[in-house]
């Protein structure tokens, strides 16, 4: 049973980066697609940052 969830740990701290690398991927493509400043995509890693720290690390 131990294998099955470090198992099911993986694959659900994969999808999540994956949504997390997602979400970045779409935030920047909005970003540039309106020209904003450089200085636009600070909030941006900022609020990525914030969601990677939101996420409960299960013991």
């Amino acid at each position: 049973m131990d294998r099955n969830v470090n198992i099911k740990r993986i694959v659900i701290y994969c999808v999540v980066m994956a949504l997390i690398f997602l979400v970045f991927g779409i935030v920047t493509r909005i970003t540039s697609s309106r020209n904003l400043p450089a200085g636009a995509e600070a909030p941006a890693s900022s609020s990525v940052s914030a969601v990677e720290s939101e996420i409960p690390e299960t013991p």
